[in-house]
């Protein structure tokens, strides 16, 4: 199972996604347009970071994609042959998993860059701070050497 969690938290199955550029393409399997577009839709505090899981692994974090710039739906979409159950109904032969698919385009957007910079100059500072913290702390415990 592939997931995307929202900066808010909230879960979504996904099938896919995609990143080219400043465009992110997330593919859903779900013939309910109106509640994916409700997720994505002037919704740029939780699209604002999306981390993209496969199973519990993380595999990428995206930031900054806060603008719905399209949907588009397809039904019927065949998504999986199983070579193993024959069924003459079909047209490769085989029994096939077909499902609606709604694709979600999201824009990078200005004000969603600035949200991350900002929150990395804070992550920056915190660090910097911990790095004197820690010196100030060795140096007691070593002695004032």
């Amino acid at each position: 199972m592939s997931k995307i969690r929202f900066a808010n938290d909230i879960e979504m199955e996904v099938y896919g996604v995609t990143q080219s550029g400043d465009t992110l393409h997330i593919e859903v399997d779900t013939a309910d347009v109106n509640s994916v577009i409700s997720k994505f839709r002037d919704n740029s505090a939780a699209t604002s970071v999306m981390r993209y899981y496969v199973g519990t692994d993380l595999l990428r974090g995206y930031a900054g994609y806060a603008k719905l710039a399209g949907i588009q739906f397809v039904p019927d979409v065949l998504r999986d042959i199983n070579y193993a159950i024959v069924d003459p109904a079909t047209a490769s032969g085989f029994q096939e998993t077909r499902v609606d698919t709604v694709t979600v385009t999201m824009q990078k957007t200005q004000e969603g860059i600035d949200a991350i910079t900002a929150q990395l100059a804070n992550h920056e500072n915190e660090i910097s701070v911990l790095k004197t913290d820690m010196g100030a702390l060795e140096k007691t415990i070593l002695g004032g050497e």
